[in-house]
């Protein structure tokens, strides 16, 4: 004999979530809180036979997604924004929100967020790691700038932090306090190169070993760091439409795919820039 047909929605938060739980009738048999355990999920949650969960796309919503769909339950993520416009609540608790993503799903209304796989989400993670690494670096670098802004100082060099802008800094006559703050900066500009090259590298060796890479690099201004990051952004190109199908577009009624007659511009596998663009 099958399982009957369950429906549940998690409203899934840092330390403790909601569960609720709808049967093929659309009756809410089970509402409970529980601490964020993955022993405790899968032995309230039951046979995933039959079983089809959603969760917001919220603040760490992969482990749990991860966790679940290895245990062999139907996921489905919604995307948070979208799930607000169609199920507008006067009354906002964790319990009416997780009844309402069991209810959206039972009735085909969820509207849902591309699960990525563990393999192309890990991508994301390091293309976004290096990004914020380089973020980190530029204000850091501007700190540097304000000192010598606050001082008096004109740089006497393009690049500040290059080989010779380096020398120039490290020569300066500065009070004592503000020596140590600008010897302090560029330590932590050191430490930020070394990592940023450390995770070009690790990006640089992806880049090599995906066939999708050279491709992309045919299409003018695309780097290896660029090209990773559509791959990253995009995953499986097959969730998508087929070529030549409308779908409504921002700022126009209709927007086509289909292919037009413009000469394409680009640049050949063998040019491709051989590192990542933006360094």
């Amino acid at each position: 004999m099958s399982n009957p047909t369950r429906w549940i929605g998690v409203d899934l938060h840092r330390r403790r979530s909601q569960i609720a739980i709808i049967d093929e009738h659309g009756e809410l048999t089970l509402s409970r809180r529980i601490v964020n355990d993955p022993g405790t999920f899968k032995e309230l949650l039951g046979d995933p036979g039959a079983t089809h969960v959603a969760l917001e796309a919220t603040y760490g919503w992969e482990w749990l997604a991860e966790l679940l769909e290895e245990a062999g339950y139907d996921v489905h993520l919604a995307h948070p924004l979208r799930t607000r416009a169609i199920a507008a609540a006067r009354v906002k608790t964790d319990a009416v929100d997780a009844k309402t993503l069991a209810h959206l799903l039972r009735t085909g209304l969820l509207p849902e967020a591309y699960i990525a796989p563990p393999e192309l989400r890990d991508l994301r993670e390091l293309l976004r790691h290096r990004a914020v690494l380089t973020r980190m670096r530029t204000a850091v670098k501007n700190r540097v700038h304000a000192l010598l802004a606050r001082q008096g100082i004109l740089p006497e060099h393009t690049d500040l932090f290059g080989k010779a802008g380096r020398e120039f800094l490290a020569g300066l006559e500065l009070p004592e306090g503000s020596r140590r703050r600008l010897d302090s900066l560029m330590a932590l500009i050191g430490d930020f190169d070394r990592e940023i090259t450390a995770t070009t590298g690790e990006i640089d060796a992806r880049a090599r070993a995906d066939e999708r890479v050279p491709v992309l690099c045919q299409i003018r201004g695309v780097g290896r760091y660029t090209a990773m990051l559509v791959i990253a952004e995009v995953g499986d190109v097959k969730r998508f439409p087929p070529l030549g199908t409308c779908a409504p577009g921002r700022g126009s009624r209709r927007a086509c795919a289909a292919p037009t007659a413009k000469r394409a511009w680009g640049t050949s596998p063998a040019r491709a820039p051989p590192r990542c663009a933006g360094r």
